[in-house]
């Protein structure tokens, strides 16, 4: 709708289905792509009231959970606002890179997020330590893992990163110079440019290690909720792009590799 109207596209038709697309709802909601993702997911019951208000009502409503609606143990309202945009991105993946994601894909991820996020919000730091997803298991994840150096007399620190595969097969490292900061902040810059390049390559599933409790407990008290730190919200900008994610605090022992990168930027 908005190509039409910018005058790139010819006509408002959906660039799915085809139909008349006049409105976010319809793309969202109406469209059969989508509708066909929230017949799977919600009740019979549920229906005639989940299709039946406008866009406004409808948002309200669900991220709110007004109904006081409930699937399993993922908070209704995050479920229905992770599968929102997520149809809407679907739909702009097809109209720009000709590809969609299938119904069980859109599904499987929302879902993988929204326990993750109520994990995450309901337990301590530690406590989520080894909650993957049960789906993560399954996939091609790669690991990511990160170690930050400071250098006090130097004046500077460092940030060192290595991606191994799920068998433990190196991929590749990276380090990065840093002006003076702390070892908080270094480790924060170091998630955010592994994660960045993994985008870059195509990697859609990661497992991140980092020894900092500092970082990991910032990282878990700002999932989906907002943070105070800068870092951290450009951090779950780029995780949007995953399918499937996890992180996990390791001792330093366990990260001498991506340390001793660190220590060569």
């Amino acid at each position: 709708v908005e190509l039409a109207r910018k005058g790139i596209g010819h006509d408002s038709a959906c660039g799915v289905c085809g139909q008349d697309s006049k409105d976010v709802l319809y793309a969202t909601r109406d469209c059969f792509v989508a509708r066909n993702v929230w017949d799977h997911l919600i009740p019979t019951e549920w229906c005639s009231r989940f299709y039946a208000r406008n866009l406004q009502e409808w948002l309200v409503l669900n991220l709110q959970n007004q109904h006081n609606w409930h699937l399993g143990d993922a908070d209704w309202q995050c479920l229905f606002g992770i599968i929102a945009w997520r149809l809407w991105k679907n739909r702009n993946l097809f109209i720009f890179q000709g590809t969609l994601w299938t119904n069980s894909e859109i599904i499987k991820v929302a879902n993988s997020w929204a326990k993750q996020y109520f994990s995450s919000k309901g337990s301590k730091a530690n406590d989520s330590q080894g909650k993957f997803p049960p789906l993560f298991l399954n996939n091609d994840y790669v690991l990511l893992s990160i170690d930050g150096s400071v250098l006090e007399k130097a004046g500077f620190a460092a940030v060192g990163g290595i991606v191994h595969d799920r068998g433990g097969a190196w991929i590749f490292g990276f380090n990065k110079y840093l002006w003076n900061c702390s070892i908080f902040e270094a480790e924060l810059w170091g998630i955010l440019e592994g994660l960045s390049l993994l985008v870059e390559l195509g990697y859609d599933s990661v497992l991140i290690h980092f020894d900092c409790l500092e970082a990991f407990t910032t990282i878990l008290e700002g999932s989906f909720e907002g943070s105070n730190s800068v870092l951290v919200r450009r951090i779950y900008q780029i995780l949007l792009w995953f399918k499937y994610w996890d992180i996990r605090q390791i001792s330093r022992g366990e990260n001498q590799e991506a340390n001793h990168l660190s220590k060569m930027a």
